[in-house]
């Protein structure tokens, strides 16, 4: 039987289809290629999910609103968090009494008049666990932990700030203090702003202050929210 030969037309749509079906199978093997690696490799992403939140409020209720949140979300099957992985956080700081001292959340910052423009509040809060740069007890708490899931540590004055020491206390020339921004004189129970935190005033004698060295929180009982919201999973030859 004889074969049409074929036309330049069909010569070219077939080349055509012949390119087309090879750039699929390209896309494809790509496409395949990098789910295998981000489902079976030793690394992988821990994808993050989005939160319905009511950030109106008060302090209190935008602060339980979170924690409600982050205790509500269905998490049975991530990976709990170890040594080596890379973690993204959150941390609410509160007193005994509930007020919030600090925060990364930036609408809690807002409801609880800490908000500080000068604070990147998307970057959350990164670091490697197990690396040592973070302070002791929030290394070791967050290890076990899952993404969204919230955790909270009690601290007692010895496991933070210390204990409140009265004997604590240096005598400072008023002349080597700033003026107040208000113009009025130093008296007792001002606050002294320093590059080392707050100290109070204890009193003012002549020309001599006596400052009050323990730290803002010596001898408070402190309470951290932790709440990780992404990890990327450390290689499993790290054990």
């Amino acid at each position: 039987m004889n074969v049409l030969p074929q036309s330049p037309l069909s010569q070219y749509l077939t080349q055509q289809n012949l390119i087309y079906a090879w750039w699929f199978l390209v896309v494809l093997g790509l496409f395949i290629f990098f789910y295998i690696s981000m489902t079976q490799s030793s690394s992988s992403i821990i994808p993050t999910t989005m939160l319905a939140i009511e950030t109106s409020g008060s302090c209190d209720q935008v602060v339980q609103a979170y924690i409600a949140e982050y205790a509500r979300i269905n998490k049975p099957s991530w990976p709990a968090i170890k040594v080596g992985d890379e973690v993204f956080t959150h941390y609410i700081g509160r007193m005994a009494d509930g007020s919030v001292f600090d925060t990364s959340i930036e609408q809690v910052a807002q409801a609880c008049n800490l908000y500080n423009p000068g604070r990147d509040y998307s970057s959350w809060i990164n670091f490697t666990v197990g690396d040592w740069k973070m302070i002791p007890w929030f290394d070791a708490a967050i290890v076990g932990m899952q993404v969204w899931g919230i955790k909270t540590v009690t601290l007692a004055p010895a496991d933070a700030y210390g204990d409140y020491d009265p004997n604590n206390t240096q005598d400072v020339p008023l002349d080597q203090l700033p003026e107040k921004e208000d113009g009025t004189d130093y008296a007792s129970g001002d606050v002294l702003y320093t590059m080392f935190g707050e100290f109070r005033i204890r009193s003012v004698s002549g020309d001599t202050v006596t400052v009050d060295t323990n730290h803002q929180f010596a001898g408070k009982e402190l309470i951290f929210d932790i709440m990780p919201r992404s990890i990327w999973k450390a290689s499993s030859t790290s054990e």
